[in-house]
């Protein structure tokens, strides 16, 4: 893996105990050529690394979560126009994190050999060594990439 320690996040000294669900990897796009997030992503599929670039997404953006006035009448009483709680919320930072900049890999993936988690590091490796490929690139993973989990083909 590369050496270069300016794109390696510094541990919070607040975290005291690692979560088991999950490793994040924090894509940074500038050092990636600015190639997109999901192309990224849907490249490291498709060198058989599981990993998911829109684990998470906001709540109130996500299609998990519908909210029509029609479906639930309480977002109308007392007002004049029904609550919109896709437009009155904007959490940027999240929207940040959730689209463009995590790389999700379940933690089954690192419960091999270290072997297997070499070949994660490799894959990610292979990538960006070839990421100019991935410019401008229009493939079925990445569409998929694209779109949040409940919109998305199996």
């Amino acid at each position: 893996m590369s050496s270069d320690t300016d794109t390696i996040l510094k541990p919070d000294p607040r975290i005291t105990r690692l979560a088991p669900y999950g490793y994040v990897l924090k894509y940074f796009s500038e050092k990636a050529k600015e190639i997109p997030h999901a192309s990224f992503v849907a490249a490291l599929q498709l060198e058989g690394i599981p990993c998911d670039g829109l684990f998470d997404e906001p709540v109130y953006k996500s299609s998990l979560f519908p909210v029509a006035p029609a479906d639930f009448p309480a977002l109308s009483w007392g007002r004049e126009k029904p609550l919109d709680l896709r437009k009155m919320y904007s959490c940027p930072e999240s929207g940040r994190a959730a689209y463009q900049a995590a790389v999700w890999f379940p933690h089954q993936s690192f419960l091999g050999s270290s072997e297997d988690t070499d070949t994660i590091a490799d894959a990610i490796e292979k990538v960006l060594a070839n990421i100019e490929e991935l410019r401008g690139l229009d493939h079925k993973a990445i569409q998929n990439q694209r779109l949040g989990r409940a919109d998305r083909e199996s």
